[in-house]
């Protein structure tokens, strides 16, 4: 014998011992489907329904912190199943986060916690998540679970105030330079 039914939670959004409607319920199939007869053809029970993970991405520049702040990471999908915003919602992301180094890199891990004690970084009070637009509630998502990234790409410096000096014509191209000062580095 077989059965087949359809099952639906009361409630889509994140929540312990939700409530599953199991209706239309029959049984087939077999030279003995006859010979049964089908009590009830709905019932329910309980099941959960958890946080489903999102991952972060971002690329930012060169700034000499370890800091990543919102600007810097957007919600992405890295077609990993049952991860990422669901649909067309959307969630705001808050706080910050930190990297382990200040240099730049491809694919640096980004911690989303809080930063500790141990390893302070000022500014660093955690990522958190916000409700956001069509139907994106914040309690339906986590970041635990999912895989956090950034890449640090190099800092633009140029140089200002430099100039010739000038010199007597003596049949060459060669100049000697005076002044000039770095400008857009970071002090660290």
């Amino acid at each position: 014998l077989e059965f087949d039914f359809t099952a639906a939670f009361a409630n889509k959004d994140v929540k312990d011992a939700e409530t599953v409607n199991f209706t239309g319920i029959s049984i087939s199939g077999g030279a003995d489907a006859g010979n049964y007869t089908l009590v009830t053809t709905s019932g329910s029970g309980t099941a959960n329904i958890v946080e489903r993970p999102v991952h972060l991405a971002g690329t930012r520049v060169y700034d000499a912190t370890r800091l990543i702040e919102p600007a810097d990471v957007s919600i992405t999908d890295r077609d990993v199943a049952d991860t990422g915003l669901v649909g067309d919602e959307t969630l705001v992301v808050g706080g910050a986060g930190w990297i382990e180094s200040k240099n730049v890199g491809v694919g640096l891990t980004v911690e989303v916690d809080a930063a500790t004690e141990d390893d302070p970084v000022e500014g660093a009070t955690g990522f958190t998540l916000a409700d956001g637009t069509n139907g994106g509630l914040a309690g339906n998502y986590t970041f635990v679970g999912g895989t956090h990234t950034v890449t640090i790409t190099q800092a633009p410096v140029t140089i200002d105030g430099m100039e010739g000096v000038e010199r007597i014509y003596d049949c060459t191209s060669v100049v000697e330079l005076d002044g000039g000062a770095l400008v857009g580095i970071f002090e660290d």
